[in-house]
């Protein structure tokens, strides 16, 4: 029986041999010295450079935040202002020291005729009517072939009167010229451009209103006179005579100018008048 017994037990131990590792108990004790020696692990160099990284990264956007101050929204307007100031003041040192004009020489003062910088004699005042599609269109002439003279049928108004009704919202009628009661001209209209006087005749003439001292219509010798200088000169710069004066009863029947198309002969004479100027020349001169 004990030695049946101890076989048993020798074939049990064989078989827990083969089905796991059997330890010896050298190496049961190194694997629990090598538990407790067991020690938590650092962080790796790679894993600590990136804290670091992110570290510097937040400094960095705390220090590039900009530092509100208190008097910033104020900045554009002070340079606003200083670049008005600059403005002004070189208006002002290019004013204070642009050169003189030189007053021309007596000579050549001479030879210019008394003609102003556009062309005009200086007996002519410039009073021009602003382009509005109205008085003044600004549509250019097609020729001149005639000068048409009217009357103003406001009796006893003065050339700029005139010329400032004409001006104005409620007109769209206007004239090249208009000659006042004291003999002065003025011109509204460049002469290249219609005017609106005389209806179907505007594409084609020049138009001259005259002032009058009454209702008759009759002119005053001061305005006869300069209104025959104006006709001379006017027929002398576009190639015209005498033959070509028109007055505007001619074009539409309307009684304009009233005294010299009720008196034939006196508009008969003022062309005669015109005539003998024209003989005479130097219309261009300053009116003595």
């Amino acid at each position: 029986m004990g030695v049946n017994t101890k076989l048993k037990e020798a074939e049990l131990v064989a078989e827990n041999t083969d089905e796991e590792e059997i330890k010896l108990p050298e190496e049961i004790e190194s694997e629990e010295d090598s538990e407790e020696t067991l020690e938590p692990e650092e962080n790796s160099p790679e894993e600590g450079e990136k804290e670091i990284g992110e570290e510097k990264i937040a400094e960095r956007s705390v220090l590039s935040e900009p530092e509100e101050k208190p008097f910033d929204f104020l900045f554009p307007y002070i340079a606003a202002v200083c670049l008005i100031v600059s403005l002004g003041l070189g208006f002002l040192m290019g004013a204070l020291f642009r050169p003189a004009k030189q007053a021309p020489a007596p000579k050549a003062k001479e030879a210019a005729a008394a003609v102003s910088e556009s062309g005009l004699p200086d007996w002519i005042t410039e009073a021009y009517l602003t382009v509005d599609g109205e008085s003044r269109s600004g549509e250019k002439l097609e020729a001149v072939r005639d000068i048409a003279v009217h009357y103003v049928a406001n009796a006893g108004t003065s050339a700029m009167a005139n010329r400032n009704y004409f001006e104005g919202p409620d007109s769209n009628t206007s004239s090249h010229f208009i000659v006042g009661l004291e003999g002065e001209v003025l011109i509204m209209i460049p002469t290249d451009e219609r005017s609106c006087a005389t209806n179907s005749r505007n594409p084609d003439t020049i138009s001259v209103e005259v002032c009058h001292p009454d209702a008759s219509g009759v002119f005053s010798d001061a305005t006869y006179e300069s209104l025959i200088r104006l006709l001379a000169y006017l027929c002398e710069e576009h190639g015209l005579s005498e033959e070509n004066l028109i007055r505007h009863y001619d074009v539409t029947g309307k009684m304009c100018p009233r005294y010299y198309v009720e008196h034939p002969e006196a508009w008969a004479k003022m062309k005669a008048d015109v005539k003998e100027q024209l003989a005479k020349g130097g219309n261009r001169e300053t009116a003595s």
